[in-house]
């Protein structure tokens, strides 16, 4: 006979693995980021290295450079000690508790049914129930701890690669307005900055009437090629902006800017071809012709689409 009381203690543990489990599994989160951080800057340390080893040796430095190294890669050591030390007690209070439950049924049941306030039956039937519970719950917890290390993983991974000053996929996409850019082009205040934090332009500002050919010019390391970039729209400034007739220049379409504003860098790209299809490559905007499919390629193109759909 099933006693709801008996079942009722058969799952008393379980809130408290259900609050305790993810408090220390934040804590494995943080740690899991932190040294995903830390192998980060060891990889840039690395490449520093790798580019300025001439320096390296000219300097004798190089027994500085492997102390610092073996800094960071003890640091990384134990940062993932501490990664399996949180997860070994994860494993052990999961364990825990979950022999605890059938400890205190085995302890105080069987005093219980010696003292005949509790039937064999009853004892047997709550210790069955348990046992049927008891693989699902430790699945579910380990479903738990895999998709968190999972999720720190991939978040880790979309922060490296994720870019805040983007363009906008509509902005991509849109047809270009086939009013001819003209007007004062401004710049009012500009200034761009690196992800440190350093000014590579402070303040700049020009104004200039179009259609016209101009050219920025200046001392080296004095950010003209940057400066040149914003005015292109190949740069978002990070303070003031450029305007074209009150216009944010960010807020036109790349259609307009990337066929109406022509821009000559230092070092111009020169892609892989002949020398005709790089004079060329700025009259390239559209596939003039749509691919036509047929017969089996149908399907295949289908399915393409449809993986593609499904991925994201």
């Amino acid at each position: 006979v099933q006693d709801w009381k008996l079942g009722l203690a058969a799952i008393a543990l379980y809130p408290v693995q259900a609050w305790l489990i993810p408090k220390l599994q934040r804590q494995v989160n943080a740690l899991g980021k932190e040294r995903v951080q830390t192998v980060r800057r060891l990889n840039e340390r690395i490449g520093e290295a790798v580019t300025g080893a001439h320096e390296i040796h000219a300097n004798d430095t190089s027994q500085y450079e492997l102390s610092d190294f073996s800094s960071r890669l003890g640091k990384i050591f134990d940062i993932r000690y501490e990664i399996y030390k949180k997860k070994f007690l994860i494993k052990f209070v999961n364990n825990f508790l979950a022999l605890l439950t059938p400890f205190f049924f085995y302890s105080i049941g069987g005093w219980l049914v010696i003292r005949g306030d509790m039937t064999v039956g009853s004892l047997i039937a709550v210790l069955g129930a348990y046992k049927d519970v008891s693989a699902p719950w430790k699945m579910l917890l380990g479903y738990y701890q895999r998709k968190e290390d999972a999720r720190i993983k991939y978040e880790q991974l979309i922060e490296k690669f994720e870019l805040n000053d983007l363009l906008e996929e509509e902005k991509l996409v849109a047809d270009p307005d086939e009013a001819p850019l003209k007007g004062e082009l401004v710049a009012a205040n500009t200034s761009l900055a690196e992800d440190d934090g350093l000014k590579v332009i402070d303040g700049a500002s020009m104004r200039v009437d179009l259609p016209s050919h101009f050219a920025v010019v200046g001392p080296p390391g004095g950010g003209k090629g940057e400066f040149s970039q914003l005015i292109a729209r190949l740069l978002s400034p990070t303070g003031g902006k450029v305007a074209l007739n009150q216009t944010d220049l960010s807020d036109l379409p790349e259609a307009n800017t990337g066929r109406q504003i022509s821009y000559a860098g230092q070092t111009p790209y020169i892609f892989a071809g002949s020398i005709r299809d790089n004079l060329l490559y700025g009259l390239k905007h559209r596939r003039l012709q749509e691919a036509v499919y047929e017969g089996s390629e149908v399907s295949n193109r289908e399915r393409q689409i449809n993986e593609a759909k499904i991925t994201g």
